[in-house]
């Protein structure tokens, strides 16, 4: 009798809590963008039912706002403020193939320091609705670049302090302009977990054995806008380790691709690491993989969807044309670039099918995307 009765109260516990659940889903569902977006980052519970796969669809009015800023021409990883464009992923396009921008978002970043040159900010990184900006002064190669890290829908922005140079005992002009170039940098934030954030700049060396392989890392320096300060870490690998500007940050880390040649992106997806890779050879095929807890800080990767088509008719594969981008961080869809159609797509895994996002008008392969995720919160 105990037994059952506990059994009884179990069921009914459970059914309490998929009532309120289901309550909170019914009011979510009733919010407008802004605010819905701003209930994400509530706690983690919320951010998980508004983002989780189960009510996905019904609440997928947060990506209304949600997109793409873009750099057409970029020969390198960085890309200049000023000849940034953005594209939302639900807004359809007007009169020349281009997505209106959301009327929230700043996407001069006229907000910015009025002192500062524009022509000489760079937009480095985003993470999940914060942007990365760096600003140097091209006439002096001496000048320490300044990190920005802003809001472009609140229009908030940091100044972060310089980080500082490296020790060094002999005075030497080259190595103090070596330091003082420009250098890879990501940014870590999880509005759901902490309102603070954490940049990181990675020191790199190439090897003087190997100068034409990319450079390794050595040290990084981490800033946290918490405590308003650098701290410098050595690299602690008995190995190698170059980056090639892929992470994605999860559960405080941040976590970059091992050493590969195959094209390949790596992010987060409902609180999930996945990784996709485009195959190699003739026959290509999109293969993503999910990162899963083994216990005692293990995990391995196991296989979540595999597939040579890009329709459920088969007509449309998957080849070389097709640039990864970047995971959807709310549902089972991954973004490609179409060299042929020139088209930013999104792919379906669930329903197996694409959509074009954007088409581009200039001509050119080399297309830079930053995911961008609309953060309402002061």
């Amino acid at each position: 009798m105990q037994e059952g009765g506990c059994r009884g109260r179990d069921r009914g516990a459970r059914g309490g809590h998929h009532e309120r659940r289901d309550l909170i889903v019914e009011i979510l569902a009733r919010l407008p963008e802004r605010p819905l977006r701003r209930s994400k980052c509530v706690c983690r519970s919320w951010r998980d039912l508004i983002s989780g796969p189960v009510h996905r669809r019904r609440l997928a009015h947060t990506d209304a706002a949600s997109g793409f800023f873009y750099h057409a021409n970029a020969d390198g990883s960085w890309a200049p403020v000023t000849d940034l464009k953005f594209t939302g992923l639900c807004r359809p396009p007007v009169e020349g193939g281009v997505s209106p921008t959301p009327p929230s978002l700043d996407q001069e970043f006229a907000f910015q320091p009025p002192s500062y040159t524009r022509t000489h900010v760079e937009l480095l990184d985003s993470c999940n609705g914060l942007l990365l900006l760096r600003y140097y002064d091209a006439s002096d190669e001496l000048a320490a670049a300044v990190y920005i890290v802003c809001n472009p829908s609140t229009q908030d922005y940091v100044e972060l302090p310089p980080p500082p140079p490296e020790p060094s005992h002999v005075p030497d002009l080259e190595q103090e302009r070596r330091q003082r170039l420009p250098r890879p940098a990501a940014l870590a934030f999880d509005p759901a977990v902490s309102s603070h954030f954490h940049v990181f700049e990675l020191e790199e060396e190439r090897s003087p054995v190997f100068p034409e392989y990319s450079p390794f890392v050595t040290a990084v320096q981490i800033y946290s806008s918490e405590t308003r300060r650098w701290v410098a870490r050595r690299s602690g690998w008995n190995y190698h380790v170059a980056y090639s500007g892929e992470h994605a940050y999860l559960n405080g880390f941040l976590h970059r691709p091992g050493e590969t040649w195959l094209p390949r992106v790596i992010g987060q997806s409902q609180r999930r690491l996945l990784y996709a890779d485009a195959g190699s050879g003739h026959a290509r095929e999109l293969s993503v993989y999910a990162l899963e807890d083994c216990g005692g800080g293990a995990g391995r990767w196991v296989l979540k969807h595999r597939t040579r088509s890009l329709d459920p008719s088969g007509k449309v594969r998957f080849g070389k044309q097709h640039r990864l981008v970047a995971i959807h961080p709310d549902c089972n869809v991954v973004f490609l670039f179409d060299s042929r159609r020139r088209s930013l797509i999104a792919y379906d895994m669930d329903r197996g099918t694409t959509r074009v996002v954007h088409t581009f008008t200039v001509a050119t392969g080399k297309h830079h995307f930053f995911p961008y995720i609309p953060l309402y919160l002061q």
